[in-house]
């Protein structure tokens, strides 16, 4: 079961980085660059994580520090994508100076502090994971009843994040983390087949909306 679960994120992943490639080969914006390597860190995160569990190679240090950093590097990538993100969707004159965006990087600086003491660790991780989602969960709304797009990616989100809770705080009495995994993987091949779709929607929106002001 684990080799097929770890193998299915797996395959979810890479489709959903490769839509992401042919998104940015067309708009290069640094939210969507850094959406990007947000699913490169998850994708180093599972795989470290499939060949320890799987034995095919043994559990060390630095591979704990490969899938622990792989994985902070990723929700901070995340958490800058999604404020450049939300200032890239206002207007010029209404935009918060750029610097803002990058502060999640400071979370990189906090990281090694906490980095041996496991609860306050993973309390932070969870903690910038949730952040994550919520922030999402918040720009996507806000496009939807805005312009109406977005719809298939907000409900990929909650999707995500259902699958999160589930598998991280065993809410199910059986099978939480395969039933919470399945549902994860649900969640992103709803991203990887509605990506590009749904942001050329959005701009199309947007110029028919600035067309029409």
């Amino acid at each position: 079961m684990d080799y097929l679960l770890y193998g299915l994120t797996v395959f979810a992943l890479i489709t959903l980085l490769y839509r992401m490639s042919l998104w940015i080969a067309r708009k290069r914006k640094p939210s969507d660059v850094l959406l990007t390597v947000t699913v490169v860190g998850f994708l180093i995160f599972v795989g470290v994580e499939f060949l320890q569990e799987t034995a095919l190679i043994g559990s060390s240090e630095i591979h704990f520090l490969t899938a622990d950093w792989s994985y902070t590097i990723a929700i901070v990538a995340l958490l800058i994508g999604l404020g450049l993100a939300i200032r890239e969707s206002k207007p010029v004159i209404n935009q918060s100076p750029q610097v803002l965006s990058y502060l999640p990087v400071l979370l990189l600086v906090v990281h090694p502090l906490v980095q041996d003491t496991l609860v306050i660790r993973e309390l932070l991780l969870d903690l910038y994971t949730i952040a994550a989602f919520l922030i999402a969960f918040g720009l996507l709304s806000l496009e939807y009843f805005r312009r109406n797009t977005y719809g298939v990616l907000l409900s990929g989100v909650l999707v995500l994040f259902a699958g999160f809770i589930i598998r991280r705080y065993e809410i199910i009495p059986i099978l939480h983390h395969e039933i919470g995994q399945l549902i994860v993987i649900s969640g992103i091949l709803i991203q990887s087949k509605h990506y590009n779709n749904q942001l050329l929607k959005s701009q199309k929106e947007h110029y028919d909306t600035q067309n029409r002001g």
